[in-house]
């Protein structure tokens, strides 16, 4: 099909109708989340597949087509899909929180490499009922386009206490690697020659201005802000298809987390789900005189009384919804 001359991607029949997305901040505890909520007996061990966050922001940005931007997500995610389903490129890192080996289906998928392929493969994971689940940073803002590739998806979006983010993000010097640290893989923007992250698009040149504090702040209050801005512009069957998980109840309360997590996806956890939850080190009290010191040292100093002021307001909003 061509339009002004220009061709338009067709559409092609998908291997994956329904999906878990797993989303959040980055430093959020994403795969803390990854590895209890695949501990559920439908749902396969998640993947992280970078191509399906950054195809989202290039199409928001405008530098993409939008029909092609969502033939090419769903094209990457079958992609991922058959390859776990045939046991192919199967993260055994151990250190990487998504090495298989952390699958109490480790043995069930690594089997997949010595059974036959193709659409034989497909039916066979199709038969056990199972679920694939992806992980991605920093989605949220682009819950529709999520929903226009896959308008059966769930999204589980971790929350956490935005100190705790910001303070993390400071230290692993995010005020400063986007666009010059080659490890960084992610979209950025241009301004006057220098780069900024994509979420900056509105406030480009104090960006550029602001120190590496200012910087972190202002991205997860821009961040934060974002992702509710686009949940509340779902109408309600959407926002049935998202759960919120504070980090500060998933860590101290982890047993509510996981009856939650297993009414939204309608399942139930294997036998072993407090032996996984002890593993991850969860049930355990957060400290909130640290937070209080991580917060000291991010406004002590430098910081302006604006961006502050901002900081201030996204904390009391966090505190207040989850009652921490």
């Amino acid at each position: 099909m061509a339009i002004d001359g220009k061709q338009l991607l067709g559409a092609r029949k998908q291997l994956v109708e329904k999906v878990v997305f797993l989303d959040g901040l980055s430093r959020a505890g994403k795969f803390l989340l990854g590895k209890v909520v695949s501990n559920y007996k439908k749902v396969d061990f998640f993947q992280y597949a970078e191509i399906l966050e950054h195809i989202p922001v290039i199409e928001h940005l405008g530098l993409i087509e939008p029909r092609a931007a969502l033939s090419l997500f769903q094209i990457q995610l079958d992609l991922f899909f058959y390859n776990r389903v045939i046991g192919r490129n199967l993260n055994l890192r151990q250190s990487d929180g998504s090495c298989v080996a952390n699958a109490t289906q480790f043995e069930s998928i690594v089997a997949r490499q010595k059974e036959s392929d193709g659409i034989e493969a497909v039916q066979r994971f199709r038969r056990q009922e199972l679920l694939p689940a992806f992980l991605v940073h920093e989605c949220l803002p682009h819950v529709k386009f999520f929903l226009q590739a896959y308008p059966k998806m769930q999204m589980i979006n971790i929350q956490r206490h935005p100190v705790d983010i910001a303070h993390s993000w400071f230290v692993r010097g995010w005020g400063s690697r986007f666009g010059k640290d080659p490890l960084a893989f992610i979209p950025v923007i241009e301004m006057e020659g220098r780069p900024v992250p994509w979420f900056a698009g509105e406030w480009t040149r104090p960006y550029l201005s602001m120190n590496e504090k200012e910087r972190v702040i202002m991205s997860i209050c821009t961040l934060m802000n974002l992702d509710q801005e686009a949940y509340n512009t779902l109408d309600d069957k959407n926002k049935e298809q998202i759960l919120f998980v504070p980090y500060e109840i998933f860590v101290e309360q982890p047993l509510t987390v996981v009856e939650k997590i297993g009414g939204f996806l309608e399942d139930e956890p294997f036998d072993n789900m407090n032996e996984i939850l002890k593993r991850e080190k969860v049930f355990r009290k957060l400290s909130l005189s640290q937070r209080q010191e991580k917060k000291s040292e991010l406004i002590s100093s430098n910081v302006s009384e604006e961006i502050v002021s901002d900081f201030k307001s996204i904390i009391s909003e966090y505190e207040n919804r989850w009652l921490i």
